[in-house]
C-alpha cells in the first residue's frame, strides 16, 4: 500500500495543499474547506461521523461532498451500507482496505488474530465478547481479500494472518477509529 500523495501547502488555504487545475474556487465555500480538511487528517471517515464533526446537517454535507467529487477532490468507496471518503489520489486497493478494515469489530477481530494466530472462532468470540453472527459477517471479507486464512476443520475453524495483514492495520493506525454507533 502507498502513503496518501502529498501536494504543495497553499498559503491562501492554511492547512490545505494547493488544488490542482484551479479548483481553489471550489474550497473558497467554509463548509467544503472543512469536509475536506476532515477527509484529509481521517481519510476513510464515514458519512455520518463527517456530518457530526463538519457540524451540519446530512443534505448540506452530501451536497457538498457531491460538488468535491466532481471536482475530482474527493472519492468515495462504497462497503456494503456504508461510504467512506478520501483524499483524491488515493490508491484504490489502499482506499477499499481501510473501509473494509474500519467496519464494525473488523479491526479488534483482525487485531486479535495477527496478535494470536491459529486461535478458534470459539475463543475469538468469547475473548472480545462477540457473537458467532458478528465475528462470521465480520471474518468474511477478511478473508476474502486475502488478510486472514481461515483454515477449515472437520468441527473448528482456525484462523491466521496473511502476510499484508499486519501492513493493512499500519495504515489502519492514521485512520479514524471505526464509527462506535455503527459497530
Amino acid at each position: 500500500m502507498s502513503e496518501l500523495p502529498s501536494l504543495p501547502s497553499d498559503p491562501g488555504l492554511p492547512g490545505l495543499p494547493a488544488l490542482p487545475g484551479g479548483l481553489d474556487h471550489l474550497v473558497e465555500q467554509p463548509m467544503r474547506a472543512r469536509l475536506l480538511s476532515i477527509i484529509r487528517e481521517q481519510p476513510g471517515i464515514h458519512a455520518s461521523r463527517l456530518c457530526r464533526e463538519a457540524g451540519g446537517p446530512w443534505g448540506t454535507v452530501q451536497y457538498h461532498l457531491g460538488l468535491l467529487g466532481k471536482g475530482e477532490l474527493v472519492q468515495s468507496v462504497d462497503t456494503g451500507r456504508e461510504r467512506r471518503f478520501f483524499p483524491a489520489g488515493t490508491e484504490p486497493r489502499h482506499a477499499r482496505l481501510l473501509a473494509l478494515l474500519n467496519q464494525g469489530r473488523r479491526p479488534e477481530i483482525a487485531r486479535f488474530i495477527q496478535e494470536n494466530p491459529g486461535q478458534r472462532q470459539v475463543d475469538i468470540c468469547d475473548a472480545l465478547d462477540v457473537s458467532r453472527k458478528t465475528f462470521r459477517s465480520s471474518i468474511g471479507p477478511l478473508v476474502d481479500e486475502g488478510l486472514v486464512h481461515e483454515r477449515k476443520g472437520l468441527q473448528t475453524n482456525r484462523y491466521f494472518p496473511e502476510p499484508g495483514l499486519p501492513e493493512a492495520l499500519g495504515q489502519l493506525a492514521g485512520a479514524p477509529d471505526p464509527d462506535p454507533a455503527l459497530a
